[in-house]
C-alpha cells in the first residue's frame, strides 16, 4: 500500500541547513498497522508530514497504492489519507462546533448526506448525537481526539497516519483510543502507520516498527523481536531500556548514536 524510497528532507540552507530526514526507506503492506518509534527530534513526524502532503519539500520517492505521488496532491489523495494529529486540542478549530468540523470535510469533496455522516461518524468513535453542537473546550481530552478520529475517518480513508494520537491523554484514557483504534482498523481493514516515542504503545498495536535516530532508519524490527527485547542496534537497546521508566544508574549510562560513524 505505502512504499518509500530514498526520503530526504532538509530545513534551511547553506550552514543552517539541518538534514530532518536522511534516505529513509520503507514498506508498508495493505491493511497492516506500522510503526515509527524513535527520540523527540529524530524525524518521524516529518516522515508522516510528507506522506500526508503537509511538507512539500522533499526529495526521494513516495508510492501510495501504486500510484508515485507528486509533492502537490489532489482531492482524490486527501480522500484516500488522512491524518490524526498528536494534539487533540491545537488540531480542532476551538470556535467550531463538533457539527461544523465534521461538515466542513464532507462538504469540500461533495460526498452529500451530511447529518447522515455525521451521525454515523460519532456513532462509530463511541460519541452520541449529544455532542454533536458542543464545542472543543467543551470535551474531555479524549472526547476530543474521537472527534479528530472522526473527522479522519468521516471521508471513508484506506489509510490513517497517526502523528502520537495518545501522548497528550491520561494512561487510561490512552488504552480506551488505543482499543478504538484498533477495532477500526479491523472493521475497516484501515493500514495504519503509528508514530510514537512509547515502545509500549507500538508493540500494543504494530506488527513491524522501524527504529529512527537523527533522521535515519537504523533498524527495522518486528513486535516479537521486540517483546522478547532482543534488538540488534544498540540504540534500540537504550530506548528500550528507557521506555521502562526513569533509572538514575541507567541516564548515567545513556550514549549519543552518531550516524557517521
Amino acid at each position: 500500500m505505502i512504499t518509500v524510497s530514498g526520503l530526504d528532507v532538509t530545513f534551511g540552507r547553506g550552514s543552517r541547513a539541518l538534514r530532518a530526514v536522511q534516505d529513509v526507506s520503507f514498506e508498508v503492506e495493505a491493511g497492516s498497522v506500522y510503526g515509527i518509534v524513535g527520540e523527540s527530534g529524530s524525524g518521524k513526524s516529518t516522515v508522516l508530514n510528507v506522506l500526508s502532503g503537509l511538507n512539500r519539500h522533499w526529495s526521494g520517492t513516495v508510492t501510495i497504492d501504486g500510484e508515485r505521488l507528486a509533492l502537490q496532491r489532489d482531492r482524490a489523495f486527501h480522500k484516500k489519507v488522512q491524518m490524526v494529529f498528536q494534539d487533540p486540542y491545537g488540531s480542532l478549530h476551538p470556535r467550531h462546533t463538533v457539527d461544523r468540523i465534521l461538515s466542513e470535510p464532507v462538504t469540500i469533496h461533495q460526498l452529500g448526506q451530511v447529518e447522515t455522516r455525521i451521525l454515523e461518524a460519532l456513532g462509530d468513535v463511541g460519541l452520541g448525537p449529544e455532542f454533536r453542537f458542543r464545542y472543543p473546550h467543551q470535551l474531555s481530552g479524549g472526547q476530543r481526539q474521537r472527534v479528530a478520529v472522526a473527522r479522519a475517518l468521516i471521508l471513508e480513508p484506506r489509510i490513517l497516519l497517526l502523528d502520537e494520537p495518545t501522548s497528550a491523554l491520561d494512561v487510561s484514557v490512552q488504552a480506551e483510543v488505543l482499543n478504538l483504534l484498533t477495532h477500526l482498523h479491523q472493521q475497516r481493514n484501515l493500514t495504519y502507520i503509528m508514530v510514537s516515542h512509547n515502545l509500549a504503545v507500538v508493540a500494543h498495536m504494530c506488527r513491524r516498527i522501524a527504529v529512527m535516530n537523527r533522521g535515519a532508519i537504523i533498524e527495522e524490527l518486528s513486535v516479537e523481536t521486540l517483546r522478547n527485547k532482543c534488538p540488534e542496534h544498540p540504540y534500540t537497546r537504550q530506548l528500550l531500556k528507557a521506555s521502562i521508566g526513569y533509572d538514575r544508574e541507567s541516564a548515567e549510562t545513556l550514549e549519543e548514536f552518531d550516524l557517521n560513524e
